[in-house]
């Protein structure tokens, strides 16, 4: 198997030269992770990526470019991909919280090469944000004892009266 990789290596990067996606995406996913290390640059997985997205396929979109961004993880083009991972998140898979992380890190990427400000431009909008469903409850210290229940370890059992308020 491994006296093959070189030749399956080469044969993403021809059909992805060639703008063969289907085939390029065919033979990165037929190699095992360990073998598809270091195939494609960051910006060829994004290239590749964008085609997944389009034909419906975001989850492999993601596994492409998550693949990418941990094999090199500063390195050029990592800020697209990272920001694209993010995109891909939100819009196609509704994962506001990861898609959040990713285009963080794409943004702290982005500013090490600039001395401009990096400007974040992403909006969540109502629809996309996280609903929290939060109770608080405030009681007297000893509102157990006046129920009969006993905090301390030593008395724990309960009046006849106790009923449940629903």
């Amino acid at each position: 198997l491994l006296a093959h990789a070189p030749l399956a290596n080469a044969e993403v990067r021809d059909a992805l030269a060639d703008g063969r996606h289907a085939d390029a995406a065919r033979a990165y996913f037929a190699l095992p992770p360990s073998a598809a290390r270091g195939v494609l640059s960051a910006g060829q997985a994004v290239d590749l990526a964008n085609w997944l997205r389009g034909n419906g396929h975001a989850d492999a979109a993601l596994t492409l470019l998550r693949r990418v961004v941990r094999e090199t993880p500063r390195g050029p083009g990592v800020a697209e991909a990272q920001a694209l991972a993010g995109t891909i998140l939100l819009e196609d898979l509704g994962q506001p919280t990861a898609a959040y992380q990713h285009l963080r890190t794409a943004l702290d990427i982005a500013s090490q090469f600039t001395t401009d400000p990096v400007i974040n431009t992403v909006r969540v909008t109502d629809s996309q944000q996280v609903m929290l469903q939060v109770r608080f409850l405030e009681a007297k210290r000893d509102a157990g004892r006046e129920l009969g229940v006993g905090w301390n370890g030593g008395d724990t059992s309960i009046d006849k009266d106790f009923r449940t308020l629903g």
